[in-house]
């Protein structure tokens, strides 16, 4: 082979080696992770929220229909909107309320009457044909449960219905609840029978969230979120309260007017007499911020070791009535030698309020409490006007061990809170 062919067929293959080629497609790019789905916002963002949306289906449920409606407490505008939007507009609506101020702007069918809900007399006699008590009842001092009952009867015309809802007492204490408006709460029974004698036959007690297991009696959480409760049990909760108002936080009753007279004596009676044992519980519901409670010769008590700092009691959160407080705390502590002009104790009473939150406030020292015996102390103080969210406080400055008794004695007899008859 000549040196020139040789040659050319170097060249030709060097040339098909540099000759343009179809490019290689590169590889199609990774697609995205995919995102993860965005949660939907939950149903209800408070335990307020649900246990509202629970009242409203019931209050949708109410007997109908109703030309002239009347509301025993009336909280604003939305108050009215609410009803509209589950029970249906109405003819006309009566809001009663002594408290709040009458809303800027109203619905041309609202007629608001600022009173007291057991003082109807600008309502005509058979005129109205559903008055709703909505969380309304366990706000009243005195006997204005029985003036309010009778004052229903009164403006309803005869087969027109009452409907209340209320917290249970019962639950309420196992709970250690409170409200700082609330006076007392009723059980259910308690409220079928005062409906009773003021002149109703009550037709349904349903109840709304259930908070006592109905076959063991252990107590479920109030606020199923915080508790991280799953969804079926939340519904389970939901479903059994309507059949089981006993074991629920909150009971719903209806009653249509009977023609029977109301038995006004009676009506307040029973009610003082409910009311000297719902009381005292309603004061009992004391929390702990330090010690231990336990059960000690018949006493319940909360105890702190020395060293320990905190309030050893502290609540109920109850309104405060204008008038005269005396109450005793009984006191053990435990022996540590300490000179007698010693804090070992402080009690005092607080609320909200216009003014200093303290209303008394006492030191006890060493020498007023001797070692390991049971003491009584004082704490006497008057409140001149209307207060809410009262506390009665026990603190330890952990200079020694700290027992309380829980059973503090609160004689508030001299306040308006108690019906007359009761006293």
């Amino acid at each position: 082979m000549s040196l020139r062919i040789s040659l050319a067929r170097m060249l030709d293959r060097l040339a098909r080696r540099l000759a343009p080629h179809e490019a290689t497609p590169p590889p199609e790019p990774a697609p995205p992770p995919a995102a993860e789905p965005t949660p939907p916002p939950p149903l209800y963002r408070s335990f307020h929220d649900f246990l509202h949306a629970q009242r409203s289906v019931e209050l949708s449920r109410m007997p109908r229909p109703a030309r002239v409606l009347l509301s025993a407490g009336s909280a604003g505008t939305w108050y009215f909107d609410w009803i509209t939007h589950w029970y249906g507009a109405v003819e006309r609506h009566i809001g009663i309320e002594r408290y709040l101020p009458r809303p800027d702007a109203l619905p041309a069918n609202v007629e608001w009457i600022a009173s007291s809900v057991a003082d109807m007399r600008t309502v005509a006699s058979a005129s109205v044909d559903l008055v709703f008590s909505g969380q309304n009842i366990e706000h009243l001092f005195g006997d204005a449960v029985a003036g309010f009952l009778l004052e229903s009867a009164r403006v309803l015309r005869p087969g027109g219905h009452l409907v209340i809802d209320s917290p249970h007492r019962e639950i309420a204490n196992l709970l250690t609840w409170s409200m700082a408006e609330h006076t007392i709460e009723y059980t259910p029974d308690e409220a079928a029978e005062l409906v009773g004698l003021a002149g109703f036959d009550v037709t349904s007690v349903r109840g709304v969230w259930l908070c006592r297991d109905p076959d063991t009696g252990a107590a479920l959480p109030l606020d199923p979120f915080a508790a991280g409760a799953p969804a079926d049990e939340i519904l389970r909760r939901v479903q059994l309260a309507a059949r089981h108002p006993d074991h629920a936080f909150v009971w719903w009753l209806e009653a249509r007017r009977s023609e029977r007279a109301p038995d006004a004596d009676r009506l307040r009676e029973r009610h003082a007499a409910i009311f000297r044992v719902a009381w005292p519980e309603r004061c009992h519901r004391l929390l702990s911020q330090v010690g231990e409670r336990r059960d000690e010769g018949g006493r319940h008590v909360v105890a702190a070791p020395a060293a320990t700092t905190g309030y050893l009691l502290f609540g109920p959160y109850m309104p405060f009535a204008a008038g005269h407080y005396e109450v005793t705390f009984p006191l053990r502590r435990g022996g540590a030698a300490v000179s007698g002009d010693t804090v070992v104790a402080v009690v005092d009473a607080l609320a909200d309020g216009s003014g200093d939150p303290c209303i008394a406030r006492r030191e006890i020292r060493a020498a007023e409490l001797p070692p390991g015996q049971w003491t009584d102390h004082p704490l006497v103080f008057d409140v001149p006007e209307l207060r809410w969210t009262g506390q009665l406080r026990v603190y330890t400055p952990g200079v020694d061990a700290l027992t309380a008794d829980t059973a503090i004695v609160l004689d508030d007899r001299e306040t308006p809170v108690w019906p007359p008859l009761a006293r």
